[in-house]
């Protein structure tokens, strides 16, 4: 057999039993103590059948007995798979949650400064070590004490990091944001109520519920603003399209504002008169739609900017 065609045993059978044992303990490789050689180097070999490149690196090493850096892509990989999977869960399932908080939040206010409390509180609960306990009471606590004292302390540690972080995730959520900016709106009432009331269905993805809600109150922020160009003027008892004439009166058809208004009365009277079947109903792109013409008429009747990043883009 040719030089370049030298398997990982042959040369890991250069090596002595001791550095042989040593390198199985390096890389965690199940190895008996009283292993031989053979047994080692069987038991190393088994690891991963090794690329081109690695039984290189274990060429060039063998003459200094130093296989670290042929072992390390085999390292690199099961690290890979054990660690940085379980990582990824992680971190996956902090954000799933922090969405879950932060619309919480977004239908019942107050869910983020309890969760804050209860992280508060619970960091601030001492639950001491064995050695800290004293004698007569560490003598009283049974097996089942003793092993919830410790699943006590392990919530202190994880909470105490991902509860942080879930906090920071969900005040960073682009739904939430959007509810507070909307809520924080100098939007005559009813109409703030319903725009509230479109976004919390639009972050639930309940679209059509969304479109239904902004179209109330698009209609009660035209009834206002009418009402401010004409206090004389009857609109209370109008509807969407009556109001939406008086509109195009003073600044005609092709305004933006109009053309919008009439796309949310065609849309509401749409959805209040058909009951429509599941694959028919309004979905991501008609509330998107919906949501990015409030934001002009917001704009433009009542010089209101709203920045809604998490409005969504069709698919």
């Amino acid at each position: 057999m040719s030089k370049t065609m030298t398997t990982k045993a042959e040369l890991l059978g250069t090596f002595s039993r001791e550095r042989l044992l040593e390198i199985a303990r390096e890389f965690n490789v199940e190895v008996p103590a009283s292993a031989s050689s053979r047994e080692a180097t069987i038991a190393l070999g088994k690891v991963r059948r090794p690329t081109k490149a690695e039984l290189e690196v274990l060429r060039r090493s063998a003459m200094d007995e130093s296989v670290k850096g042929a072992l390390v892509g085999e390292a690199s990989e099961f690290y890979g798979r054990t660690a940085v999977r379980g990582f990824d869960h992680h971190n996956a399932i902090l954000v799933h949650v922090a969405r879950s908080v932060a619309l919480a939040e977004i239908m019942t206010p107050g869910i983020l400064e309890t969760l804050e409390k209860h992280l508060e509180g619970q960091r601030g609960v001492r639950i001491p070590t064995k050695p800290d306990i004293p004698r007569h009471v560490a003598d009283q606590l049974s097996t089942k004490q003793w092993a919830g004292l410790r699943v006590a302390r392990s919530f202190q540690w994880v909470w105490g990091e991902d509860g942080a972080q879930i906090l920071k995730l969900a005040r960073e959520n682009p739904d939430l944001a959007g509810f507070a900016r909307l809520s924080a709106a100098s939007v005559p009432e009813p109409g703030k109520r319903y725009l509230c009331l479109a976004w919390k269905s639009f972050a639930a993805e309940q679209y059509d519920a969304s479109i239904v809600m902004l179209g109330r109150s698009v209609e009660f922020i035209l009834k206002s603003w009418l009402q401010a160009q004409d206090p004389n003027g009857k609109f209370a008892n109008q509807n969407l399209g009556g109001l939406l004439k008086e509109y195009e009166k003073l600044r005609g058809s092709k305004d933006e504002v109009a053309k919008y208004v009439a796309e949310m009365e065609a849309f509401e009277r749409n959805l209040s008169a058909h009951d429509h079947r599941p694959e028919r109903t309004p979905g991501v792109s008609e509330a998107n739609h919906a949501w990015t013409g409030a934001v002009v008429l917001l704009k433009q009747l009542l010089g209101i900017e709203v920045r809604l990043e998490s409005i969504r883009l069709a698919e």
